[in-house]
């Protein structure tokens, strides 16, 4: 109180804590079905919750994009097979796939309505996200993410995305040469989705209270308190769920020519697309 920077009006302090948990694991299994067959195959698992703070422990808490959670999967199988001792089969095929979702902070409040409770209009329900608006209230006045109360913008994201590739080579050893024949297939997808503002974004800075625009007075929260927005942006978003899939192909044949004894040319020809 005795600093001549105190200021009685903006002198509220909260603290929290963030919760995040990790947990993964490991699965591998190693088989020998014959001197001629053999087989490789792992499974991993990686999982993650996380929830931020939440400042004033209600729905229009500006804080915390309420609860989310991601991590990622893996798979690899691998099979060699042997069909003497110049031919290998060698087939590898791996899948990963990593996800993240945060469900904004009205995923902690079901029995809460902006459309009930705040009088919003009814059409809002059809965006398929239920969100308060995204209120700024500018000059000065401190915000814990950008927005001063309401719903944080973007903060409704899920992603989905996954690569699977298959591998397989066949190497065969004849007098000099040691020729390789080999193709793969990869495959990239993702689902995406997120929502900006499905609540609307309303902005407040000095202009209705100012004696001119932008500029001779006028106080932000003064705005706000009158109900006038200053409407430099703002909308209604209704968000489109996308999917992608990207294919793509590769063949090779490599002859390892053994010249001499001290040459070996390696000779390749490759195709992508």
């Amino acid at each position: 109180v005795g600093n001549s920077n105190y200021n009685k009006y903006d002198n509220w302090i909260g603290s929290g804590v963030d919760q995040n948990r990790n947990d993964q694991f490991d699965v591998r299994l190693d088989h020998r079905f014959s001197d001629y067959d053999m087989f490789y195959g792992r499974f991993s698992f990686g999982s993650n919750t996380y929830h931020g703070f939440n400042c004033f422990g209600n729905p229009l808490d500006p804080c915390t994009q309420g609860p989310g959670s991601g991590g990622t999967r893996a798979i690899v199988l691998n099979f060699v097979h042997s069909f003497g001792p110049q031919t290998v089969l060698n087939v590898n095929y791996g899948m990963t796939r990593w996800r993240t979702y945060t469900e904004g902070i009205h995923s902690d409040y079901p029995d809460y309505d902006p459309v009930t409770d705040l009088g919003l209009p009814d059409y809002m329900r059809r965006s398929g996200v239920v969100a308060s608006p995204s209120v700024y209230v500018y000059g000065g006045y401190s915000r814990p993410a950008g927005e001063s109360i309401g719903a944080q913008a973007w903060s409704v994201y899920r992603n989905g995305s996954e690569v699977h590739h298959l591998l397989a080579t066949l190497n065969h050893i004849r007098g000099r040469h040691e020729i390789k024949f080999g193709g793969e297939y990869r495959v990239n997808r993702m689902n995406w989705f997120q929502s900006g503002a499905p609540g609307g974004v309303f902005p407040f800075y000095n202009i209705a209270t100012a004696q001119y625009q932008w500029w001779g007075g006028g106080d932000a929260m003064a705005d706000f308190l009158t109900g006038i927005g200053n409407g430099s942006w703002g909308e209604y978003d209704v968000s489109p769920y996308m999917s992608t899939q990207s294919p793509r192909y590769g063949g090779f044949v490599q002859d390892n020519w053994r010249v001499t004894d001290k040459l070996t040319l390696g000779l390749v020809v490759r195709y992508d697309l």
